[in-house]
């Protein structure tokens, strides 16, 4: 016998525990929540591997009363037939369990009477014909070697069905929708961050409130007192300084997916085009949020362009420019989730961005100690006094100390030497030398 494990949910206890009645929301129907009834109605009414007439009904009920979710939606505009639309019903749940490839046979068995319904039906699939072919929904794995064993939804057909979320259907870790792209957490490389002592408290405080248990709370918290229960969080300051991968790590540690938005896709030369992107990265994080175990964290990096001042209209850039940034103030006020974006302009900052970021860290050049632990850290050959004058008598943040550790390890893997601190001192004055160059071509 099949054990069956139930969860209450945490609304639910708490009224029981405090002796009141809980208060039942009905969960709002999407494309997702028809998939999974549509699931455990293929799963649990079928008779001896035969559709039962209970499952059609059941399935009929489905979409009269949601004719609005998009499978069944396609299933009308199309007028599938009954074999047709159990195929594209059956396929949509399979997708959404991770089990996207279908075994024609297995698939045949379930839904079709006798040998001669099966064989008729698996011809018809075999030459690609009706309306699941014509209007490109399903296709064959491994169609260049035609083989008819196995089916799945067509990339068209996920991103019809699923919409702008379709990516999180996707166990390719290194899928990039344009606008998102997903990092999975456990896809992360831990590494160790030296901060200053004002950071790091910023950052403790931070990664105390991102643990599920604590966010939890906190979200309810902010719900009771009226009050928005979105966490904004924008690091900001000197460049080099780690405020990109002190997300990741962050994100790591409390092992959730991170919607790492790319900002030159969203900006497009025709005009709306670009509002209409960023609006779509929106829905995305909303609707990833119903399928992460963890709330996912979105963000902006290197946002220095979205969270500027904004300018007075002299063309149609700077009105799109000043419309993103109006669409990007309205989201934030009524944000639900985590968002966290880094810049390094901040005195460009515009006054009402300011106010829409709950925590603001600041990032300065590395102190002493925090340059020392660094190198330390960076090249195992340093003795603390290497280390110590290294940190006195050059002022890098800790990107360029990397780079600098990382030219030294590749000249020890390309010549096989080992390097001394006078070597590294050397390194040092060249980074340095170039940084000094570079700041003297800026201006006219």
């Amino acid at each position: 016998m099949e054990e069956k494990v139930y969860t209450l949910p945490q609304n639910i206890l708490d009224a029981l525990y405090k002796n009141e009645t809980p208060e039942i929301k009905k969960k709002e129907m999407d494309v997702y929540l028809a998939a999974d009834m549509l699931h455990k109605c293929l799963r649990d009414h079928f008779d001896d591997e035969i559709v039962s007439e209970e499952m059609l009904a059941m399935i009929n009920e489905l979409e009269e009363e949601n004719p609005e979710i998009n499978p069944f939606k396609l299933a009308a505009e199309l007028q599938l037939n009954q074999m047709e639309r159990l195929i594209l019903y059956y396929a949509v749940t399979k997708t959404t369990i991770g089990e996207e490839i279908i075994d024609v046979d297995r698939m045949m068995s379930n839904f079709f009477n006798s040998q001669m319904e099966r064989a008729v039906v698996r011809r018809l699939i075999s030459k690609r014909q009706g309306k699941l072919f014509e209007s490109n929904l399903l296709e064959f794995i491994n169609e260049d070697f035609k083989t008819d064993k196995q089916l799945k939804l067509s990339a068209d057909a996920v991103k019809l069905i699923f919409g702008e979320d379709a990516c999180f259907l996707s166990e390719d870790e290194d899928y990039s929708s344009g606008l998102c792209k997903l990092i999975k957490c456990d896809a992360i490389v831990e590494k160790e961050l030296f901060y200053n002592e004002n950071e790091q408290q910023s950052i403790n405080t931070v990664s105390e409130f991102l643990k599920n248990e604590k966010f939890s709370e906190i979200v309810k918290r902010l719900e009771e007192n009226k009050m928005r229960p979105g966490l904004t969080i924008l690091l900001h300051g000197y460049p080099g300084t780690g405020k990109t991968e002190t997300i990741y790590q962050l994100a790591r540690q409390t092992n959730r997916n991170i919607l790492l938005v790319d900002i030159s896709e969203i900006r497009d030369k025709y005009v709306g085009e670009s509002e209409k992107r960023l609006k779509a990265v929106f829905e995305t994080y909303k609707n990833s949020i119903k399928h992460f175990e963890q709330v996912p964290i979105l963000l902006f990096n290197e946002s220095d362009a979205l969270i500027g001042k904004r300018i007075n209209v002299n063309n149609s850039v700077d009105q799109m420019n000043n419309a993103m940034q109006n669409i990007l103030l309205q989201e934030l006020e009524d944000f639900r989730g985590i968002l966290m974006a880094t810049t390094n302009l901040t005195s460009n900052l515009d006054e009402a961005f300011e106010r829409r970021f709950l925590f603001k860290i600041k990032y300065a050049k590395p102190s002493m100690v925090a340059k020392k632990s660094i190198w330390k850290s960076k090249l195992t050959f340093l003795s603390d006094e290497d280390a110590k004058q290294l940190a006195e008598e050059f002022d890098f943040s800790g990107g360029q100390i990397e780079n600098i550790s990382r030219k030294i390890f590749l000249d020890s893997v390309l010549h096989g030497k080992s390097f001394s601190i006078k070597d590294t001192m050397q390194y040092c004055e060249e980074e340095d030398l170039l940084n000094k160059n570079k700041a003297r071509q800026i201006g006219f």
